[in-house]
C-alpha cells in the first residue's frame, strides 16, 4: 500500500471505535443481570432500568440536564458503507446521510427497541421471552422501563444468546464456504477471547488483583479486512461475517457464563451522554470467579465446590490447573480432568486446614510419634499417614479411592479414579521442607511419576515434621508442580503435584 494512494471504506473511518449503537440487546442483558446477581427466583419479579444505569457517575437530575433540548446525529453502518463504495468507485465526494433525533427519544427508543427484542426474540439468536413483558414509565425527559422476568430462566437464555450469537457469523461462513470457496479467513471468537484472556492474566501477573476494572479497549481484537485496489485508491471494507465492535462487546459476558469472571458492574466510560459515536466500556470483575452465577464447571471445577472454596484457593487451584493443561493432559480425557479438579481442590482446602488448625494434622502427628519412638519414617507413612488420608479420601469419595490398588502390585499409596497420590512423611529434619522442596536427598516425584506413566499425571502429598524452630508460611508455599520429562519428549511430559502438609506452623500469638 502506497502512501499516496487514496483510502475509502473502514480503514479511513473509526473503525476501532465503539459507537452506542454497537450496545444490543445481550448488553442491555447484561445491565439487568448485574440487578439479579445472587438471584436465581423460580417466580417472575419487576425490575427498573433507565440510562440512569449506564451512566451511574452522572446524577440523575445532571443526566436529563445535559440531554435536555439536545440532539443525538447518528449515521447508519451500511448507508456510510455504500457512500463510501460510491466515493471510491467514481472518484465522487458524496457524504452519508445522517439522522437527527432528541437525544430523549434516541434513548427512550433505544431500550424500548431491544427491550422488544428480549421480549419476543429475533428468530435468530435471541430467545423468546429472554424478559416476560416490561412497562414503560413515559416521562418527557428520560423513561424509566419496569421488566418483568424470571431470575432463573432469564440467565439460562441469557448464557444460550450470548453463544448463538457469536457462534452464528462462524456457523454461517461454514456453509456459506461450500458454495463460495473466494472467502477469507474468518477469525474466531475463540481466537479473540484469547486477547481477553491474556490481558487478564497479565494483568493479576502485574498487579496481584482479584477485584478490578478494565475497559474494553484495554485488550487487542484481531479485524478481519479485505481490500480492492484500482486506479482511484484502495477500497477497504470487514471481511463477510467478521467479528466486529458489537461482538467485542460479548467477550467479558462470555467469559461470566464460562465460571472465569464475575461481572460485578458495567457502565459507559464517558461524561458527555451525546458523544454516541465514540464511547468505552467498563467492566468491574472479581477473578477468579466466586458467584458463578451460571453454575457453569470452570477449569474442570464443580460450582458447588468452587464455592465452597476461599479466593485464595480458587486462585492457586486455577494456576495448578493450567499447568497441568498447558501439558495436554486433559483434552477429551473427561474422566481424568474431573478426578484431578475433585482431588486438587480437595488436598488444597486439607493443606489450608493442616495450617490453619493442629488438631487436623499435626496433634494427631506428635501424638504418634510419642507412642512410635523407635519407629521409622516409612512406619509411619504406612501406619499412620497413609490411613490417616486414605479415610477421609474414602468418607468423601467412596469407591474412587483404593489403597495399595493390586493392579499394581500395591506399590502406589492411592488410587484416585486413575490417578496415583504416592505419601511420604519427612521428620527429623533441621529445616522445613518449604524452603527446599526438591533436592536430592528427598525427591519423590521421580517415584510418583513412573507410577503415573499411564496418564501422565499424579500427586505427592507429604507430611512435613522438621524439629527446627516454628516458622511461618502460606498456602502458596505448600503447593509445587514439578515437570518430568521422559525420552527428550519436551510436548507430552508427566506433571506431578506436590502437597506439602506443614506441621509446624506457629500460633499467631507466638510467631516472631
Amino acid at each position: 500500500m502506497d502512501d499516496d494512494q487514496n483510502i475509502y471504506g473502514i480503514l479511513k473511518s473509526d473503525f476501532t471505535n465503539l459507537h452506542f449503537n454497537d450496545l444490543r440487546e445481550i448488553f442491555i442483558s447484561a445491565i439487568i443481570l448485574i440487578k439479579i446477581i445472587n438471584n436465581s427466583e423460580k417466580s417472575a419479579i419487576i425490575v427498573e432500568l433507565s440510562l440512569h444505569d449506564l451512566f451511574p457517575d452522572i446524577i440523575k437530575n445532571k443526566l436529563e440536564d445535559i440531554l435536555y433540548n439536545k440532539e443525538i446525529e447518528t449515521t447508519n453502518r451500511i448507508t456510510k458503507e455504500v457512500t463510501d463504495y460510491l466515493n471510491f468507485n467514481f472518484g465522487s465526494d458524496f457524504q452519508p446521510k445522517t439522522r437527527k433525533e432528541s437525544a430523549y427519544k434516541y434513548y427512550n427508543d433505544y431500550f424500548k427497541n431491544y427491550l422488544n427484542i428480549l421480549k419476543k426474540g429475533d428468530g435468530i439468536c435471541i430467545e423468546p421471552l429472554t424478559i416476560l413483558d416490561f412497562e414503560i414509565v413515559e416521562s418527557k425527559k428520560l423513561n424509566l422501563f419496569k421488566i418483568s422476568l424470571i431470575p432463573n430462566e432469564f440467565k439460562i437464555k441469557y448464557s444460550k444468546n450470548i453463544i448463538k450469537y457469536l457462534e452464528i457469523s462462524e456457523e454461517i461462513y461454514h456453509k456459506t464456504k461450500n458454495v463460495a470457496v473466494s472467502l477469507e479467513t474468518n477469525i474466531s471468537y475463540r481466537k479473540q477471547l484469547e486477547f481477553l484472556n491474556e490481558y487478564l492474566e497479565n494483568r493479576q501477573k502485574n498487579t496481584g488483583e482479584i477485584y478490578f476494572d478494565f475497559k474494553l479497549s484495554d485488550f487487542n481484537f484481531r479485524h478481519s479486512i479485505l481490500s480492492f485496489e484500482d486506479a482511484n485508491g484502495i477500497f477497504t471494507m470487514p471481511s463477510p461475517l467478521a467479528m466486529g465492535k458489537s461482538e467485542k462487546v460479548l467477550l467479558p459476558l462470555f467469559l461470566e457464563t464460562q465460571a472465569i469472571i464475575d461481572i460485578n458492574g458495567i457502565k459507559l466510560n464517558s461524561s458527555n451522554p451525546l458523544n454516541v459515536n465514540d464511547i468505552d466500556i467498563v467492566y468491574s470483575v472479581t477473578k477468579p470467579a466466586k458467584i458463578n452465577q451460571f453454575l457453569a464447571i470452570s477449569f474442570g471445577l464443580n460450582p458447588e465446590v468452587r464455592k465452597s472454596m476461599s479466593e485464595t484457593q480458587i486462585t492457586i487451584y486455577e494456576r495448578i490447573y493450567t499447568q497441568n493443561k498447558s501439558n495436554y493432559l486433559f483434552g477429551s480425557r473427561f474422566k481424568i480432568e474431573k478426578c484431578f479438579a475433585e482431588l486438587c481442590s480437595w488436598l488444597l482446602k486439607k493443606t489450608s486446614y493442616c495450617l490453619e488448625d493442629p488438631s487436623f494434622l499435626k496433634d494427631k502427628s506428635e501424638k504418634w510419634l510419642s507412642d512410635h519412638v523407635s519407629d521409622t519414617y516409612k512406619q509411619m507413612e504406612d501406619n499412620f499417614f497413609l490411613p490417616f488420608l486414605f479415610e477421609k479420601l474414602k468418607y468423601d469419595f467412596g469407591d474412587l479411592v483404593i489403597k495399595k490398588p493390586e493392579a499394581f502390585g500395591g506399590e502406589i499409596d492411592i488410587l484416585f479414579g486413575d490417578i496415583p497420590i504416592e505419601l511420604k512423611v519427612r521428620r527429623k529434619e533441621s529445616e522445613p521442607l518449604i524452603d527446599n522442596i526438591v533436592d536430592d536427598k528427598f525427591n519423590p516425584a521421580s517415584q510418583a511419576a513412573a507410577y503415573a506413566s499411564t496418564v501422565r499425571v499424579g500427586f505427592v502429598v507429604l507430611l512435613d515434621l522438621p524439629e527446627s524452630n516454628k516458622q511461618i508460611t502460606n498456602l502458596d508455599n505448600c503447593v509445587r508442580i514439578i515437570e518430568k520429562e521422559f525420552d527428550n519428549d519436551s510436548l507430552y511430559k508427566t506433571v506431578i503435584n506436590l502437597f506439602v502438609f506443614y506441621c509446624n506452623q506457629p500460633v499467631p500469638s507466638s510467631a516472631s
